[in-house]
């Protein structure tokens, strides 16, 4: 019996000495599979030398470490974000995560205008690899351009594919907000937004808003040209250029604008005035007479249209010489000098020649004749 209990406790040993030795190889399985798996994920082993975007060795991650590899693409992405200026510290870019950019620049030279100009304009950017292209607008001229990107040591190299140059910038601290979308782009000014004519009424500007610009004179046969052309405003100064008869005009003023009245002053100090003009009236060339005026009753009355040209209508007229009222709308033309307003018609060929002095209040013009001093009073339609 005493032989028989010995038997059975050899073979228990037995069977716990092999479940333990496959509880060993199990577990070494594991651990091999385990040390493959993480290798394959990205760990790296303590043996592995690991060094960072410098050069530099850093210490190597242990075993329990995981390592995030990211695309040198995606790793260039973030890395652009944030401003960046040159060396003098006047121009740069300032990239935000959403795709906009903040432009710096001075002595920028705009497609047209073709003059050095210093400020600020918004864009948006992509950045596909190291190629980066950039959009904004200056004055209503797009500027396009396309960089091949280099980052080391905070020092941002930016290779323009079109000029062939290598312009390199330092990442600066911004105060600025996380996206520039939907800033205000500070390229005209919204006091100078509108029209103003001169008190001579021989010149007119119209500012646009979006940095466009109308120029209109008086010629000497009373008709009127009108220019296009760009203005630029900075702080206090703006900059008008148009072409006239194939020459570039440039006008440089420092302004001031006070209710509705604009002054402009030239480099020599002179001064020159302007009032606000609305759409209906103050047109150049027509004496502030732009559009229709009648009478009280709404019968009689002229209209008075740009390049000199006016249409008068009256009812119940006499006529001189026929000395019979008629009705009718006959074309001529008219001038003013002053407050001094010419007007030149023929009726059935009877030469009508008309002058007043002219007063435009408002809606109403009031029209006293030189000859026997009647006066006229109309109402704007």
């Amino acid at each position: 019996m005493l032989n028989s209990n010995k038997t059975i406790a050899g073979i228990v040993a037995g069977v716990l000495a092999v479940c333990i030795l496959l509880v060993g190889v199990v577990a070494l399985v594991r651990d091999d599979k385990k040390s493959e798996e993480t290798t394959t994920f990205g760990a790296t082993s303590a043996s592995t030398p690991v060094t960072d975007e410098n050069g530099s060795t850093v210490p190597a991650p242990s075993s329990s470490d995981t390592v995030t590899t990211t695309s040198p693409a995606e790793n260039l992405k973030e890395k652009i974000l944030g401003k960046w200026m040159d060396s003098a510290n006047m121009s740069g870019y300032e990239f935000f995560a959403d795709g906009t950019v903040k432009v710096t620049y001075v002595n920028l030279d705009i497609p047209f205008v073709n003059l050095p100009i210093n400020g600020t304009a918004n864009g948006v950017y992509t950045l596909e690899g190291d190629r980066l292209t950039t959009k904004f607008s200056i004055y209503s001229a797009t500027i396009d351009d396309s960089f091949r990107v280099t980052i080391e040591n905070n020092m941002l190299s930016l290779y323009n594919y079109e000029e062939l140059e290598t312009a390199t910038y330092t990442k600066v601290a911004s105060s600025e907000p996380t996206s520039v979308q939907g800033a205000a782009d500070s390229v005209v000014a919204a006091d100078l937004e509108g029209a103003w004519i001169n008190s001579a009424e021989t010149k007119k500007y119209s500012f646009e808003s979006d940095g466009a610009i109308y120029v209109t004179v008086r010629n000497e046969d009373v008709s009127t040209t009108t220019y296009k052309g760009i203005y630029l405003k900075q702080d206090a100064s703006v900059i008008i250029q148009y072409t006239a008869d194939g020459e570039t005009v440039t006008e440089n003023y420092t302004y001031t604008v006070v209710g509705n009245t604009l002054s402009l002053t030239d480099a020599e100090g002179n001064i020159y005035l302007f009032s606000r003009s609305s759409a209906a009236s103050g047109s150049v060339g027509t004496g502030g007479l732009a559009g229709k005026w009648l009478d009280g009753a709404g019968l009689s009355g002229y209209t008075f249209k740009e390049g000199g040209v006016v249409d008068v209508t009256y009812v119940n007229f006499t006529v001189p010489v026929i000395n019979m009222p008629i009705n009718g709308t006959f074309t001529g033309t008219y001038s003013t000098d002053g407050d001094k307003l010419t007007i030149s018609y023929s009726v059935y060929g009877k030469a009508m020649n008309e002058t007043y002095t002219y007063a435009v209040a408002e809606k109403s013009l009031t029209l006293t004749s030189t000859t026997d001093g009647t006066v006229k009073s109309y109402v704007r339609q």
